[in-house]
């Protein structure tokens, strides 16, 4: 892109932006063509109307001398001097005359030439005319005449006829228009491609986020990407979508993302004026607001459980059509503003987007009275106290008087800017339009952008928009979208992925292998010593089988293992009453049963021999 100072009253700087003048010379490719085929056939007929066919008849002459010679420089100059005199012969008003007289009319049509064919002693006559006949008896009338009229000036040249010629049947110049017919087609297209160029170029419209800063008298809120219409694949597996929502796992990851940074800014500035109703609109049809609003709900529902879409524009309603709906089981809003339907059923719930929204199905040609009654303003009041984020998606500014309606109702609203398509006189007369009295202009959203940024932003989309090589999650790509159907949009994979980040966070500090093992290993002695202390074999059986757990399967300081036999003497002395546990260490004073007792519960013993001596 390159750039250039245009000096005059506003001394603003024009871009040259080739992307788009590109575009704008393919988006007319068809009149480019039908012009082009348009001068291709002019040119036809043109040159079959200057088409004029010509027949021609020629004799060869040799030429020699009465006296003959060897000399070949000097027969090449007799037959030279020899075609000069013949084409003064021709020439001659005695000859015309002649042929004339013999072909019956006034005077000789046609023309004559004399030609010496080059280092050689050969003449060549040719007569050429209009029609087979007439230059049959011209051909003639000049080969009965030449000699007689000739004889006196060419003196010892004899001139003999070497090749006669036959009435022509095909014409010398034969009708061949397509030279002029390829020159033609390409002088006009490149001529039609320079001027719609030229005109493009001319053309006051929004191209970059450069001239939004530059021209227009509202901020940008972001930049949506163009997306392709048709999905992913090949052959039968490429087809085109209906429609482009943030929730359908296809849509490519720069729009998802571009759309929820737009939700959230819109979402804060609404937040900040205390308002809950905006209104989305556009200068000109066709500029994807339509889109815009439905995938601007679908975001602002990820914030919060109380988001409506409502179908506000009546002349042309779209929102069902984006999001697949049944128009034979809509209520439509325009029947409850008309009496003819009840308003309990107005609402329709989509649950898998969490979003509700009022649909309209049917086209009412007086929609600029129904916006403006009462009743209208009401009903969106009421909606105010149930939800917090309500928006509206409105008709074109420059074509119906709707959005000024409107603009009575909402509290803010937002405006879409498509890349190249309306001028800029025209959209800056629609932000003036919508900064009305207590509504201001949040915004605007540059819509369907396309260029060498873009597609930059495309490729670097493609590495990391699904996530690259961060971990398991860059494993989760389309193939998987299309084969699970849990992961039904963006928004559900992302909860996911963060649940299970949460969830990998916490896992080391369950298992905490160490713990665990020292755990079972100390508790578990400890249940089966409680009843085993009232017999003495229990008690020298299950002693050792501590020591050989705690030596075999975790290697513990000596202190590790003292800590849980101190949790156990409270369970311990709870359960075992004051005559279980002295009958026990009385009988247990042997060398056996104490060196054991000694080296893994120390403490104990001391417990037990202390209750004797109290008892």
């Amino acid at each position: 892109m390159s750039s250039i100072e245009r000096t005059g009253r506003s001394n603003q700087t024009i871009r040259l932006d080739w992307y788009t003048i590109g575009k704008d010379i393919l988006k007319e490719w068809s009149v480019i063509l039908m012009i082009s085929i348009a001068s291709v056939l002019f040119s036809y007929f043109w040159q079959y109307l200057r088409y004029s066919p010509s027949y021609s008849m020629t004799a060869t002459f040799t030429v020699n001398t009465r006296v003959a010679t060897t000399d070949i420089y000097s027969n090449l100059s007799t037959t030279s001097s020899t075609a000069s005199t013949f084409a003064k012969v021709l020439d001659s008003s005695l000859m015309k005359k002649k042929v004339a007289d013999d072909i019956g009319m006034s005077s000789m049509p046609g023309e004559a030439t004399v030609n010496m064919i080059e280092n050689t002693n050969l003449l060549e006559v040719t007569v050429v005319e209009s029609t087979p006949k007439m230059t049959s008896d011209v051909y003639h009338a000049i080969m009965t005449h030449y000699y007689e009229i000739a004889e006196p000036l060419l003196g010892d040249v004899i001139l003999t006829t070497l090749i006669d010629s036959e009435i022509p049947t095909k014409a010398s110049n034969p009708f061949s228009p397509w030279e002029g017919m390829g020159r033609t087609f390409v002088i006009t297209l490149v001529g039609v491609i320079v001027l719609l160029g030229v005109l493009s170029y001319l053309k006051d419209t929004i191209r970059t986020e450069e001239d939004i800063e530059e021209k227009l008298d509202t901020k940008l809120l972001g930049t949506l990407a163009h997306e392709n219409k048709f999905s992913k694949g090949f052959g039968k597996k490429k087809e085109e979508r209906k429609t482009i929502l943030i929730s359908d796992p296809m849509v490519s990851f720069r729009y998802t993302e571009s759309m929820k940074k737009i939700a959230n800014k819109i979402a804060t500035k609404m937040e900040n004026r205390h308002v809950k109703t905006i209104l989305v609109t556009s200068v000109m049809e066709n500029e994807g607001k339509s889109t815009v609003s439905a995938n601007l709900a679908l975001a602002l529902a990820r914030r919060s459980d109380r988001v409506l879409l409502i179908d506000g524009d009546f002349r042309k309603p779209a929102i069902y059509k984006i999001f697949d709906e049944n128009p034979e089981t809509i209520e439509n809003f325009g029947e409850v503003l008309n009496g003819n339907a009840d308003i309990s059923n107005l609402i329709y719930r989509r649950e898998s987007d969490n979003l509700s929204m009022i649909l309209n199905s049917v086209r009412y040609p007086d929609s600029t009275d129904m916006i403006g009654q009462k009743l209208m303003t009401k009903v969106i009041h009421m909606l105010e106290e149930q939800y917090d984020y309500i928006i509206i998606d409105s008709s074109p500014m420059a074509i119906v008087a709707d959005t000024q309606e409107w603009m009575d109702i909402v509290d803010a609203s937002v405006l879409v800017v498509r890349q190249n398509s309306s001028s800029v006189r025209d959209i800056n007369d629609a932000i003036s339009m919508l900064n009305h009295d207590h509504v201001r202009l949040v915004g605007c959203i540059f819509n369907n952008v396309e260029g060498k940024k873009q597609r930059f932003i495309s490729r670097t989309e493609s590495r990391y928009g699904r996530y690259g090589r961060y971990g398991k999650y860059g494993r989760y790509d389309r193939r998987n979208v299309e084969e699970d159907s849990d992961y039904s949009n963006y928004s559900e994979y992302h909860q996911d992925s963060e649940a299970e980040e949460e969830q990998m966070a916490a896992a080391p500090l369950q298992e905490a292998p160490e713990v665990e093992i020292e755990t079972a290993v100390e508790e578990a002695p400890v249940e089966e010593v409680i009843p085993e202390v009232e017999v003495e074999a229990p008690v020298e059986e299950v002693i050792p089988e501590e020591e050989a757990t705690a030596e075999a399967e975790v290697d513990t300081p000596a202190e590790e293992a003292e800590a849980p036999v101190e949790e156990t003497e409270d369970p311990k002395e709870e359960v075992i009453s004051e005559e279980e546990v002295s009958e026990p260490v009385e009988e247990t004073t042997a060398e056996e049963a104490e060196a054991p007792v000694e080296e893994v519960i120390p403490e104990e013993e001391t417990t037990a021999e202390e209750e004797v001596e109290a008892d």
